[in-house]
């Protein structure tokens, strides 16, 4: 449930109501998953004598003021006014320095809906269910995040003990690294951007093919700077995997599997774990 409340210039905000309205709602479906029947807007046409406002605004100046149930996570509210920014600016060429907004949040019990405190209703939309959602998405990335740590603090050992094969005929840990950044920049490149409901993404390549060429690529760098290249890297993969939605669900290779940004993260968390383990087994087994 959400009230949303927009003011501005009398003169500004009439002809672009509608419009207005329209980005708002799919703004507040798409970030917050509310239902698209949900719609309550009140527009608050303002004379300019009535309107006050600081220097640098102009006459699109508009403040946005949305009230709604308490239990979003921080991610999903920042997304809200990230989507609200690029659309108003993009539909309706309002810059964002004339657009304020605020989200007021109240427990269900401050509300009164149909009659009845709305912590008795039953709404066809749970807050707490899209919540659990986002907080399960927020851990996996976090896990997921963790690996730049521990990629980064190899950047205090030798350069000798890096560039040596963890056993024979295997990798020696730049490899690794290497191997690590070149999926994160497969990912970025073709399967994260791609993440949309009912997507199907492209099927994952020969692995085999995948990480030679990775190697290859960065065959004249050193591993100093792989493990820079490998930081870089995750941090964007970050960045662009929590901007997709967690009741997102899409397939790969038109297999009939369908897969979350989560579940997806989760098959290169294990990765990251299975590598990061040779990793600290050669490191243990070398330094003592």
């Amino acid at each position: 449930m959400s009230q949303i409340k927009i003011y501005g210039e009398k003169q500004h905000l009439q002809p672009i109501k509608q419009s207005l309205s329209d980005i708002i709602h799919s703004c507040m479906v798409d970030a917050l998953h509310l239902p698209s029947s949900k719609r309550f807007h009140r527009f608050f046409p303002m004379e300019k004598e009535d309107f006050y406002y600081a220097d640098g605004r102009t006459e699109a100046y508009t403040i946005i003021e949305i009230s709604m149930f308490e239990g979003r996570t921080m991610e999903a509210k920042k997304q809200l006014l990230r989507l609200l920014f690029k659309r108003i600016y993009e539909h309706l060429q309002i810059d964002p320095n004339d657009i304020e907004m605020t989200i007021f949040e109240t427990p269900k019990h401050n509300w009164g809906i149909r009659g009845l405190p709305a912590d008795e209703l039953s709404l066809d939309y749970n807050v707490k269910c899209i919540k659990a959602l986002e907080d399960q998405m927020k851990k996996i990335v976090e896990q997921y995040s963790q690996t730049i740590s521990e990629i980064s603090i190899l950047k205090q050992m030798d350069e000798i003990l890096l560039i040596t094969s963890i056993k024979e005929g295997s990798w020696s840990i730049r490899e690794i690294i290497a191997h690590l950044y070149g999926w994160d920049d497969y990912n970025l490149k073709h399967m994260i951007g791609s993440m949309a409901p009912g997507a199907n993404l492209p099927a994952f390549p020969d692995h085999d093919a995948q990480n030679e060429r990775a190697v290859e690529s960065l065959k004249n760098k050193t591993v100093y700077e792989i493990i820079d290249l490998f930081t870089d890297r995750r941090k964007e993969c970050v960045d662009a995997i929590l901007k997709v939605e967690p009741k997102t669900r899409f397939t790969i290779g038109g297999g009939k599997r369908a897969f979350s940004a989560e579940s997806f993260i989760k098959i290169f968390v294990k990765h990251d774990a299975h590598h990061l383990g040779q990793i600290d087994a050669f490191m243990k087994k070398t330094l003592t």
